[in-house]
């Protein structure tokens, strides 16, 4: 099945030209769903792949992946199909009936979409995720699947050596100290980890902040702006150094 065009606008993103299209793409036994943005100036692109948290892809999320997508080509995939959420209960109920093994094979379709995109650069596709995304980010990276780069906030880390041992891409984590899903010290245990195995990680935790740090619509009240700043340089300063860079 061909990818499907269902909708398309142009903005401007920090001066430069973006279109933003409604997207769907072939997943294993069905059809994905998400919003693609892809600037307009002269390519090629690296692509990014971002997966929203528990309240579904709303307009928090479209908000991070529009300020990537004046140098990268962004997919923002939608696992709820079209469902958003303003409470961490409801939530977190939505989050609980999705299934491991079908949201890992919806995002490696959402990878190979990105790749078939016109004017990608030289394959380069990264990954980054928000709690639950970013917990699916990095499982997606300890099944072996070759990203540029796996960027994760305060997503939950695999624990299993062989997982671990499977990762090919660079990590970089972005958490706080006052998180308890993960713990911080569940966080320092996984770059323990892939620092034994000769993996590249790059984790930082942040004092005073908790789960969702980044989000000032996390509804318990945990946005950390200072924390949330850093951790997003942090994330540019991932994607260009992993993805625009050119290594020789």
């Amino acid at each position: 099945m061909k990818p499907v065009l269902i909708a398309c606008a142009l903005l401007l993103v920090g001066g430069a030209a973006l279109a933003e299209d409604a997207v769907t793409f072939p997943v294993p036994g069905g059809t994905g769903h998400g919003v693609l943005f892809t600037p307009t100036s002269k390519p090629p692109y690296p692509a990014i792949l971002v997966v929203h948290d528990r309240f579904g892809l709303d307009g928090w999320t479209l908000k991070q992946a529009r300020a990537l997508s004046g140098d990268f080509i962004v997919l923002a995939i939608d696992l709820y199909g079209g469902k958003t959420f303003e409470t961490a209960e409801d939530g977190q109920k939505m989050a609980a009936t999705l299934e491991r093994g079908r949201v890992l094979g919806d995002l490696k379709a959402a990878v190979e979409f990105l790749k078939q995109r016109p004017g990608l650069k030289k394959g380069k596709v990264g990954a980054l995720g928000f709690s639950l995304g970013g917990t699916y980010v990095l499982a997606l990276a300890a099944e072996g699947f070759d990203l540029e780069t796996a960027i994760s906030y305060d997503g939950r880390p695999p624990v299993d050596p062989k997982a671990i041992s499977r990762i090919k891409s660079p990590i970089l984590g972005n958490y706080g100290m006052e998180d308890d899903a993960p713990t911080p010290e569940e966080v320092r245990a996984f770059e323990a980890a892939l620092q034994k195995a000769d993996k590249r990680v790059d984790i930082k935790i942040y004092p005073k902040a908790g789960h969702a740090f980044s989000n000032p619509l996390a509804p318990w009240g945990g946005y950390e702006p200072r924390a949330a700043r850093d951790a997003w340089q942090r994330t540019l300063a991932s994607v260009r150094m992993n993805m625009l860079v050119d290594k020789r």
